[in-house]
């Protein structure tokens, strides 16, 4: 194989190494719950799911004091509930 092959092949490569590690990443830093991300129940998280994974507020629960609100910015509609430790 020609070096400009092997140099295309390492290229790409990164790449999708470096769109994948984007993604885990971005899921993993989301303060929601993989059930909440995962919207469509499908099992698996599409990009969209992903990117609208950390498009979240967070504000105190007027129910409960003791309770943290998530809800996604684009329309303000609770995402997730989370009381006790940890929120």
């Amino acid at each position: 194989m020609a070096v400009r092959g092997k140099i295309v092949i390492g290229l790409g490569s990164l790449l999708v190494l470096a769109f994948a590690g984007i993604y885990a990443g971005i899921i993993y830093l989301s303060p929601l719950p993989m059930q909440v991300i995962d919207r469509d129940s499908s099992g698996i998280v599409s990009p969209a799911e992903a990117m609208d994974a950390n498009d979240v507020g967070r504000r105190p629960d007027p129910q409960d004091p003791d309770c943290v609100e998530f809800y996604w910015l684009k329309d303000a509609t609770v995402a997730y509930v989370s009381c006790g430790r940890g929120a």
